[in-house]
């Protein structure tokens, strides 16, 4: 009898933990899973990533009731995939300004007077640094028969890039990036190859910021101007902004200060990097050097210029630190707004054109990637950033770059400028048309 009882309870153990491995995951929130303590998904905004975040819920109901509202209508769908979650404040706070952007846009598009078709918005989570976004990107098709456009994609990394190929090469749909920098993010100009079909981007390289910066001052590249970079591998963001710098210090033929570099564990982790940065404080508080290029993230930014300017360097007046990346990258509470706000603007802007062409109430596909590239002169976006003026490769042409600067012991910016990648402001205030070899 007892060998009797003794296999029925491991029995009833087997099927237990059979039953707890094939179960379903756990529900957080409408349409959204958990995965490894990630919450995953898809949202038409019914579901809420990060609820407890202030804010969050708001944005996200406003976003439902929006889809509801063309529900009933033909309409097209436009997914803004980014990572949706972090424990980080700064980041968490990032994230709801891409949220609110976005609605802004869905919002305009879908105004009364607004141009067909309305837009549905869906806001897919691909997990932090986009490590589970193949997970995310097979479910959008089948969710959303009506996907016309995917748009996001503002981290520079490996896991990115793979998203963006995938997307706009196995599922051949057409893409709007917002601040992913990195040159090797973009489809160069005259190929008849391109890596990412489709593809249109918000925001200049980080190739053209830097060239931009140059051409507003010059002595940005001089011999009193400091590289401290993030050498971490798999980062395109950081490995870009450096590439540019080196570029531009070759064709200035001046050597400046030795170059000082870290390898940060994370795009949100801090690591041993507060250390390594007191040893570059002194070792730049030494030298000749009166602007420090820095080749990295916001938050070791941000690390960086508190020992800066607390730690070794008082009795220099003060620094002038450049980053080569979007401002939205440190001045997170607005640029982040602004820029998702473009992306899903110039969505809607090539759907529209897509329906003109096409005669389609929702156009297909391969119509909107074809449609892309002619978003300029009179077409052009007018961004909340500016114009965004697309050349056939779906690239910026000499976008304007706001330049800023930030007042020691305050938070406050003062406008300095407008850089153009160019070197000069469009010819005429209505021009924004593309030369042959942009």
């Amino acid at each position: 009898m007892t060998a009797v009882v003794t296999a029925l309870a491991l029995a009833a153990a087997g099927l237990g933990t059979y039953y707890g491995f094939f179960r379903e995951p756990e529900s957080c929130g409408t349409g959204l899973q958990v995965h490894d303590a990630e919450c995953l998904g898809v949202s038409d905004g019914r579901g809420v990533f990060m609820p407890a975040v202030r804010g969050m819920s708001e944005v996200f109901a406003r976003i439902a009731e929006q889809n509801k509202a063309v529900a009933g209508a033909k309409h097209a769908t436009v997914a803004l995939l980014i990572p949706m979650e972090s424990d980080n404040p700064a980041v968490q706070r990032q994230i709801l300004s891409e949220v609110q952007g976005a609605y802004l846009a869905q919002a305009a598009a879908n105004g009364v007077d607004s141009s067909k078709p309305p837009i549905r918005l869906v806001l897919a989570n691909p997990g932090q640094a986009y490590g589970k976004w193949r997970e995310t990107v097979d479910q959008l098709p089948r969710l959303e028969p009506d996907l016309g456009v995917f748009t996001g994609f503002n981290l520079s990394l490996a896991n990115t890039r793979e998203a963006l190929t995938y997307v706009t090469n196995t599922l051949k749909l057409p893409a709007v990036a917002s601040v992913v920098t990195a040159d090797d993010f973009s489809n160069p100009e005259d190929k008849e190859t391109v890596p990412f079909p489709g593809l249109a981007r918000a925001v200049s390289t980080t190739r053209e910021q830097a060239r931009a910066l140059l051409a507003f001052d010059p002595g940005l590249a001089g011999a009193e101007t400091a590289l401290v970079a993030d050498d971490r591998p798999g980062d395109d963001y950081n490995r870009s902004l450096r590439d540019a710098f080196a570029e531009a210090r070759a064709r200035k033929g001046q050597g400046g200060v030795q170059d000082m570099r870290f390898e940060s564990p994370g795009v949100e982790e801090a690591g041993v990097t507060p250390n390594e940065f007191e040893d570059f404080a002194g070792n730049i508080c030494r030298s000749n050097a009166r602007v420090v290029y820095f080749a990295g993230r916001a938050l070791h930014l941000k690390l960086f210029v508190s020992k800066l300017a607390t730690t070794y360097c008082r009795e220099k007046k003060s620094y002038t630190t450049e980053q080569g990346g979007s401002i939205g990258d440190v001045y997170l509470d607005d640029g982040r707004t602004i820029v998702t706000y473009d992306v899903v603007l110039t969505a809607s802007r090539a759907l529209a054109r897509a329906v003109h062409t096409s005669g389609e109430e929702v156009p297909f596909a391969d119509r909107i990637r074809k449609d892309l590239g002619k978003l300029n002169a009179d077409l052009r976006v007018r961004g909340a950033s500016g114009w965004i003026c697309l050349t056939n490769a779906g690239n910026p042409y000499n976008k304007a770059l706001s330049v800023v600067h930030l007042e020691p012991g305050s938070k406050r910016l003062t406008f300095e400028g407008v850089a153009w990648p160019t070197g000069r402001a469009p010819a005429r205030e209505d021009d924004c048309v593309i030369p042959a070899h942009p």
